[in-house]
């Protein structure tokens, strides 16, 4: 494991142990959504970091996502930078109260890096 994957792991693990902390002697809940459909998507091309707008189709999967989710109680929302999941955020009803962490896109390290 490269130097960038143990900070990155270290970060990870602090990350959810100060997010335990928060939450108390409960356990969490964890919910994770993809986001919407992108042109990609549709020819199973990996888009990676590439900043794909959603299509109608992915707005819609999204607006539907926040038909799943509303009623619920969040302690914290986060979404990658990347155009795609903040916008599938927005249309799920988050996007006022959503963080966006950098950390939250593909990680490139030695191990995925194409030659």
């Amino acid at each position: 494991m490269g130097s960038e994957e143990n900070r990155r792991s270290a970060w990870a693990v602090n990350r959810m142990e100060s997010v335990v902390k928060e939450m108390g002697d409960k356990l969490p809940k964890i919910y994770l959504a993809r986001h919407g459909e992108t042109a990609w998507t549709i020819t199973g091309q990996h888009a990676g970091r590439m900043d794909l707008p959603l299509t109608e189709h992915g707005e819609s999967e999204a607006r539907k996502l926040a038909e799943r989710l509303q009623g619920r109680t969040y302690a914290r929302v986060f979404t990658s930078p990347l155009h795609r999941a903040r916008r599938t955020c927005e249309l799920a009803g988050f996007g006022g109260v959503a963080e966006i962490d950098p950390d939250l896109v593909e990680w490139i390290t030695e191990d995925t890096k194409v030659s």
